[in-house]
């Protein structure tokens, strides 16, 4: 994978698999970078009564 785009907390990636006889697939990829607690207690307050 190779990284072309980093918009803040963004990350976009494009991807290529491969065999013997060259390229077989490519793509890309986005990933968010997320506060794990943060995350966790917004997720947790959705079952608060």
């Amino acid at each position: 994978a190779v990284l072309k785009e980093n918009d803040g907390r963004i990350f976009h990636f494009e991807v290529f698999a491969s065999d013997k006889k060259g390229e077989i697939a490519k793509g890309t990829h986005t990933r968010v970078s997320v506060k794990a607690a943060k995350f966790q207690n917004k997720a947790d307050s959705k079952f608060d009564d």
